[in-house]
């Protein structure tokens, strides 16, 4: 039910500002762990950094908000920006 008001805001409201965007959030994670990768093993670190990063929050607000009688709402409007 999340996902469908989310999906709907995103309809009716349009991107949200570059400067809010998730995806203008991941270019600037890249464009700061790329140069930090030297190799195999630090690549699958700031890949699960950045994996982390951008997916834990969202895990996290789905389980505290889940329970509560309008989670589904909030959880909606908060993922309306992903």
């Amino acid at each position: 039910m999340s996902l469908l008001l989310a999906l709907l805001l995103d309809a009716l409201l349009g991107e949200p500002p570059a400067r809010l965007h998730p995806v203008v959030l991941m270019g600037r994670y890249l464009a700061w762990a790329w140069p930090r990768v030297r190799g195999l093993g630090s690549g699958a670190f700031y890949w699960t950094l950045g994996a982390l990063l951008f997916t834990l929050p969202a895990f996290l607000l789905d389980l505290l908000l889940r329970p509560l009688a309008w989670g589904w709402l909030l959880l909606g409007l908060l993922l309306k920006p992903l």
